[in-house]
């Protein structure tokens, strides 16, 4: 707490004014409320449910593939 109240005591007036300039602009984006996406935005998404499952089968295959073949 003493480092906090120490702060003030060897800035400059333009460190000073910066300073209030970006705890100001910190409130008011804490302030703001959340911006919500456009719908636009979520008409163009696509599931990739089957290339997952493909690209899982063919990871398989190869994995035992690999195991025969190592296997003396």
């Amino acid at each position: 707490m003493a480092l906090f109240l120490k702060e003030d005591e060897h800035r400059s007036r333009i460190q000073t004014k910066v300073a209030a300039d970006l705890k100001e602009r910190l409130k008011d984006r804490q302030l703001s409320p959340q911006q919500e996406h456009e719908p636009a935005i979520l008409d163009n998404q696509h599931t990739t449910r089957g290339a997952g499952i493909l690209i899982a089968v063919l990871a398989l295959v190869l994995l035992i593939v690999v195991l025969v073949v190592l296997k003396p």
